[in-house]
């Protein structure tokens, strides 16, 4: 499914407001750290809508992508709720996000499914995506990221970075759910059970990573019904050229 890009594109995802989560899970740890190390480690990117026929197979393989060196997002757009299904996941900001990347790309038209391999396009993902994520040089950047709750309902992330000096870098930071299931009643998918795995719940919008690295701490809200299987990621982008520079995750957390 493809719609044409209309109006300018801008890199902020829009200001989020400040509010309270409840973080719990069926099989989690008890501690939710997670450290990039001195490799890369590949974020890759779905946009992807239950409003969408094409879009379970992409699903289904992103869902697979549980390993390290990736950190996988499933990007929920809301540009086609309006074909007679709501997708609850969906997010106008993911929408927006996508048209960026797109358009940083030179290209016109956004799509789902729609694969993106550290900022950059990926098409003919059924053979091109597994090749993409074999490779995982030395990064530039490291990247150690850090959630705890602070007993009034809040989680707060910490994120430490080390890199070579380089600026104008962003830090973006998110909360993904796994084991997520749709009954679909209308729409091009109706009649289906949608399973989805690293589904994006909330994103930060970009913060400025201090040059040279250093500590960035924020507070995520969440949908009310984002309870299980929850992990925080983080990954920092070069804006200039939409290049994923590093990417982390923490495990499933329990943070009460």
């Amino acid at each position: 499914m493809q719609l044409r890009i209309v109006g300018a594109i801008g890199l902020s995802l829009g200001a989020l407001a400040l509010s309270t989560l409840t973080l719990g899970t069926r099989t989690a740890t008890p501690s939710c750290k997670g450290d990039s190390g001195p490799q890369k480690v590949h974020l890759v990117e779905l946009y992807t809508s239950e409003g969408c026929s094409s879009c379970p197979p992409a699903d289904a393989r992103l869902n697979a992508l549980d390993a390290p060196g990736v950190v996988p997002l499933a990007l929920h757009v809301d540009y086609w709720d309006g074909l007679g299904w709501r997708d609850r996941f969906a997010r106008r900001e993911f929408g927006e996000r996508q048209r960026w990347l797109v358009a940083q790309g030179g290209g016109q038209t956004v799509y789902t499914p729609h694969f993106f391999v550290d900022g950059q396009a990926l098409f003919g993902w059924r053979d091109q995506l597994a090749g993409q994520l074999q490779n995982r040089p030395a990064a530039p950047l490291r990247l150690q990221v850090q959630a705890m709750a602070d007993g009034r309902g809040n989680v707060h992330a910490r994120i430490d970075s080390t890199a070579p000096g380089q600026a104008g870098l962003q830090l973006l930071v998110g909360v993904t759910e796994d084991g997520l299931r749709s009954r679909v009643g209308a729409g091009e998918n109706r009649g289906a059970t949608l399973v989805h795995d690293h589904v994006l719940r909330v994103l930060s919008p970009p913060l400025s990573l201090p040059a040279g690295g250093g500590t960035v701490t924020t507070m995520l809200p969440l949908p009310d019904d984002a309870r299980a299987q929850l992990q925080v990621v983080a990954f920092v982008q070069d804006p200039r050229k939409a290049q994923i520079v590093q990417a982390v995750q923490t495990p499933r957390c329990t943070l009460r």
